[in-house]
């Protein structure tokens, strides 16, 4: 089973394949050398060939193109130079949606939009996948990397389809304690060495520490480091001669990834895991960037208290003295976690929302930061006032249960498909009894289908209903008639 924005692919690729393209660059079984994404670093400088001098940065996972779209924002990258792992003069081609990215730029009056200078990822992680430790981690070249129903994987549909020995890049956020929260996983379709980007731990003679390792530096070829050469707190990308052995590894190659805000920086939106939270300073770092708090600071999705080590967050603010002063927190559980497709029922359009698959089913909430698609009209706009009863569609975003039974996506895409196609609901099971589930609100019908578990294996209904409770998230594929989805394929998620 695909993860949500590659199923997305696959449907877009049965009406237009190039809007499928733009939207989610398809899966393929092959990669180009396209390498993964850096950590949210936020460098870069200087102008781009129209005179552009960036006033922004932010750092966080693609959703979406159609331009480059990082943290609601839509980056036009046509003058930018694209970076990948440390190389210059890329393409958009080359980017990948659930890659972690850093673009520096110059934003519009309304923030919605801007215009990129500069836009670079370096991998987390390459190397061969040793072992699946368990339904929702892997072990690559020694390295913990953990995955989600939100993990997008090209090359293979999921983690359950990767085999030992397969090489692979994978991109995402790294626990300081080096385990790797993984956004995009790609399969490579060439031998390529061991890498990997992490920020150094702690400096010896000859060697240095970094992610959980011991890496012996002596022989290694050293680029763009500075003057005071390696220290604690930088981020490097390190070419290892083998596979790490007990805890130790041998470096051929270690480069300095910049890292700290250009003097022509004044806003910033960094997305990445809290470190080093001291509620009696109000201060964090998000990979060794420094982000402090005030009495102003709006929290969404959460409040201060949800402020721990590893939560992911997205911080919104000003640069001041080289730190991030936040006017805005925002929690992020997951990049996406819900999606439906099938048929409008209503739209309200003065209150940017619809309603799928009946008129006191799915409710669909849209935003400015929602990308809208036509895949009946690639060259023209998509809003609510051109959709109708008559449209299905295809939304992902993110989904809660709402306080009447029924359900709710906060959309980050809106795709206006071809009437008639297969019914989806992934989500949170609202109600149960017996082989009737309400899915976000959605009545959907089990018997008859298969039944798998959140691993993708067949299990009996028996089975599967046991598990599939309140709270619990599933997927269900089917028709969608009469007011109820009848299942052909039903799986729970890991969520």
């Amino acid at each position: 089973m695909n993860s949500i924005l590659q199923i997305a692919g696959q449907w877009l690729r049965r009406v237009r394949p190039h809007v499928a393209t733009t939207l989610c660059a398809a899966a393929v079984l092959t990669l180009p050398a396209c390498g993964g994404s850096e950590p949210t670093r936020v460098a870069g400088g200087g102008s781009d060939g129209l005179g552009v001098v960036p006033d922004s940065a932010a750092s966080g996972v693609i959703t979406g193109f159609g331009s480059v779209i990082v943290n609601g924002v839509r980056w036009d990258v046509s003058t930018a130079d694209i970076a990948v792992n440390g190389v210059s003069n890329r393409g958009q081609d080359d980017l990948r949606v659930g890659m972690v990215v850093t673009v520096t730029g110059k934003r519009d009056a309304a923030a919605s939009s801007g215009r990129a200078v500069r836009i670079a990822f370096d991998n987390l992680l390459q190397g061969s996948v040793e072992a699946t430790l368990a339904v929702n981690s892997l072990r690559v070249a020694g390295q913990t990397v953990q995955v989600s129903s939100d993990t997008q994987f090209e090359g293979v549909a999921d983690a359950a389809s990767l085999r030992l020995g397969d090489r692979v890049q994978v991109s995402g956020f790294r626990e300081r304690a080096g385990v790797i929260r993984a956004t995009w996983i790609g399969v490579l379709s060439t031998v390529n060495a061991i890498e990997l980007t992490a920020p150094i731990t702690a400096v010896g003679t000859g060697s240095i520490q970094a992610a959980g390792l011991i890496i012996d530096t002596r022989s290694a070829q050293l680029v763009d480091v500075p003057a005071g050469g390696l220290v604690v707190g930088q981020w490097v990308r390190i070419v290892l001669a083998g596979p790490p052995i007990a805890g130790n590894a041998t470096a051929t190659r270690v480069r300095v990834i910049s890292s700290g805000f250009i003097p022509s920086v004044i806003n910033a939106q960094l997305q990445g895991l809290v470190e080093d939270y001291s509620a009696a300073a109000g201060t964090f770092e998000i990979n060794d960037q420094p982000v402090w708090l005030t009495a102003a600071t709006r929290f969404v999705d959460g409040t201060r208290a949800n402020l721990v080590e590893n939560a992911r967050v997205e911080v919104r603010g000003v640069v001041v003295s080289g730190a991030l002063q936040a006017d805005e927190v925002r929690f992020l559980p997951d990049l996406l976690g819900a999606s439906a497709r099938g048929p409008v029922a209503t739209v309200d359009a003065p209150n940017s929302r619809l309603v799928m698959f009946t008129a006191g089913g799915l409710e669909v909430r849209v935003d400015s930061d929602t990308l809208l698609v036509d895949s009946l009209n690639p060259s023209g706009p998509l809003n609510l006032a051109t959709l109708t009863a008559a449209d299905d569609v295809l939304v992902l975003g993110r989904g809660s249960p709402s306080g009447s039974g029924g359900g709710r996506i906060d959309a980050r895409v809106v795709q206006r498909l071809l009437r008639g196609g297969p019914a989806v609901v992934d989500g949170e099971i609202t109600a149960a009894s017996g082989t009737r589930l309400a899915v976000l609100g959605v009545a959907v019908e089990v018997s008859g289908a298969v039944t798998l578990n959140a691993a993708g294996q067949p299990i009996t209904p028996t089975e599967f209903l046991a598990q599939a409770t309140a709270g619990r998230s599933v997927r269900a594929d089917g028709r969608f008639g009469g007011g109820v989805l009848t299942a052909n394929v039903v799986r729970l998620q890991i969520r």
